[in-house]
């Protein structure tokens, strides 16, 4: 991995904060499509080579997000139950490093959602 990447990951790892759920990706509360394309998009992103966090929480909030992306500096939320409201009042609350988009269960195929991810 060069400097520049492990840069990055460095810049969002100082602001997660560990925690018993920060090993826990599953929630059984949510629906079973919500948890199984935040998996796909794990996947897809270690595939690719990239530093990912799932359910991680900001040490100074208790801000969750879906997936945190550290090599592009991206929360993906996956969208659900959650309303396009819901999202946009709620992705203005995370730290001003990170580039905030959603992904809605249904929206693409597998192929689409390697293009909105930028990665094969």
């Amino acid at each position: 991995m060069d400097r520049k990447k492990l840069l990055k990951i460095n810049d969002v790892r100082q602001l997660l904060k560990y925690t018993a759920n920060s090993e826990k990706t599953i929630h059984s509360q949510n629906k079973w499509s919500h948890e199984k394309l935040k998996c796909f998009v794990i996947y897809l992103l270690k595939k690719a080579g990239h530093k990912v966090y799932s359910e991680s929480s900001f040490r100074n909030s208790n801000l969750r997000p879906d997936v945190i992306d550290a090599c592009c500096h991206t929360i993906i939320e996956v969208l659900d139950s959650e309303t396009d409201e819901m999202f946009e009042s709620k992705k203005f609350t995370y730290p001003g490093l990170f580039t905030v988009v959603a992904l809605k269960v249904g929206e693409f195929d597998d192929e689409g959602i390697k293009k909105f991810l930028g990665v094969d």
